[in-house]
């Protein structure tokens, strides 16, 4: 019965998605970023400068959608906190865990440090497509970072994190985890690399 009562499920949001004008507008809250795989000695107190991201979105106003086999859209997702910000936030906190003392400021202008990070954010995106019985999930984070040392760059990468999960997305909590893996994927990489590259510019 469970399983029939789930195909159910499936098949009625299956046909609302194909009822014109019939979309669901969510609201997403975007995880704290806590943990990272740093270790906490790898800065060693230096500091440095972390300028707002800049927002290079295509789609600025969604973060995820979820379409029929049409292309027909179901659900649009909207975050709660501004996800530009969050992406600054979450490098802040990779940083301070692997050693750095980081000052926020608004612009490079503002930075009071000889090293000073940017970050240019180019995606934030989730998206659900019919699979089966149920419903393929892809999460999307992109960004470009630079690294300056004394107004000169000196460093300059891409990250990208992308999560895929099989599930019914009922609730904006589906798209809040398939981002949220997205970004712990890209910041599993990025941290410790730009760890490296601060170091690297530090030292030289």
């Amino acid at each position: 019965m469970k399983h029939a009562h789930g195909v159910e499920r499936i098949v009625a949001l299956c046909a609302s998605l194909m009822l014109a004008g019939c979309v669901a507008h969510l609201h997403a809250d975007l995880p704290e970023q806590t943990s990272f795989p740093t270790a906490a000695s790898v800065g060693k107190g230096t500091a440095l400068t972390l300028v707002k991201p800049a927002d290079a979105r295509k789609q600025r106003e969604l973060i995820g959608v979820l379409k029929d086999e049409q292309g027909s859209v179901g659900h649009e997702v909207r975050a709660n906190e501004d996800p530009v910000v969050w992406v600054g936030n979450s490098f802040s906190a990779g940083l301070k865990q692997a050693g750095f003392n980081v000052e926020q400021v608004n612009s490079l202008a503002d930075a009071s440090t000889p090293i000073a990070v940017t970050i240019t954010v180019n995606d934030i995106f989730s998206e659900f497509v019919p699979s089966g019985l149920s419903f393929d999930g892809r999460g999307s984070v992109n960004v470009v970072v630079q690294v300056y040392d004394k107004g000169q760059e000196v460093a300059k990468r891409t990250y990208s994190g992308t999560y895929t999960e099989h599930r019914f997305p009922s609730s904006s909590a589906d798209y809040q985890a398939i981002i949220d893996g997205a970004m712990k994927d890209m910041l599993a990489r990025a941290i410790p690399n730009l760890a490296r590259l601060i170091n690297r510019t530090k030292a030289g």
